[in-house]
């Protein structure tokens, strides 16, 4: 992403994430892994709808390692936070230039 941006432009990417909250993380990793699978293969027809969505949430990387990585890459004033109680996360970034 770094090489496609001019320098001085911002990198806004919103990701899912895995709430830090024991609790928030429970209903959350029970709803996301069994409910929704269910639902969209409900909704869609499809066998494996929405099967791929929490594998891809489990294997990317958490908050402050993606912030790292976005350091890493070029970017500056690289910040993040999470929204609705961890489920999603803000990562904010402007490329070197």
């Amino acid at each position: 992403v770094a090489r496609a941006l001019k320098p001085g432009s911002r990198f806004v990417i919103l990701e899912f994430s895995t709430p830090r909250v024991p609790i928030v993380r429970t209903v959350y990793r029970i709803y996301f892994h069994h409910l929704l699978p269910v639902v969209g293969r409900l909704v869609s027809g499809h066998r494996t709808a929405y099967r791929y969505l929490p594998e891809s949430v489990d294997r990317f990387p958490e908050g402050g390692d993606l912030a790292r990585r976005m350091a890493a890459a070029g970017f500056t004033a690289v910040r993040w936070k999470t929204l609705s109680f961890g489920i999603a996360a803000l990562h904010t970034g402007e490329r070197s230039g």
